[in-house]
């Protein structure tokens, strides 16, 4: 099974070539759940989103599935540094907006699968190891075990590491 499942903070296990995996939405709000403590960390992938949110040319070393955001894209952010550690960050759009009270599940598992996938053949993360939160189950609204199955169905071979609280 490819799904290894650890426990405590993922900041403070990060190795070198790490790549943090997680959900985001496709209208730039950025401020809620995993990504407080991921832009404490790397401030970066916030700026990143969020050029990308305005379709401002990406860096140098920002690969885009597209020039525009939308749901079943990802933006893989790499060169961040944690310690001694070279880290890069993969924000998935798996989101259409975010939830509200009449709209209590914005994820689109059909965005997460197409997500995974792009992950799984992108050159620039062949050979890293995979972590992440539960992503897509917290504020997006997905229930975790068909996320789950996704992972296994797209990364038969490959060990991805999810980090639970």
């Amino acid at each position: 099974m490819p799904i290894k499942y650890k426990e405590g903070d993922l900041f403070t296990q990060l190795e070198d070539n790490d790549c943090i995996i997680h959900c985001c939405n496709n209208i730039g709000a950025w401020g809620s759940g995993f990504v407080i403590p991921l832009e404490n960390y790397f401030p970066e992938v916030k700026e990143a989103y969020k050029d990308w949110t305005h379709e401002i040319e990406p860096k140098a070393n920002d690969f885009r599935s597209n020039s525009k955001m939308q749901l079943g894209h990802i933006q893989v952010i790499t060169g961040l540094q944690y310690a001694d550690n070279s880290i890069s960050c993969v924000n998935m759009i798996g989101q259409n907006g975010i939830a509200r009270s009449d709209y209590p599940r914005p994820l689109h598992y059909d965005a997460i699968y197409r997500c995974l996938e792009r992950i799984r053949y992108c050159p620039q993360l062949n050979g890293v190891r995979k972590v992440g939160p539960k992503f897509g189950a917290g504020l997006a609204g997905g229930s975790w075990s068909v996320i789950e199955a996704m992972i296994n169905d797209i990364f038969k071979d490959r060990e991805i590491i999810i980090f639970c609280k």
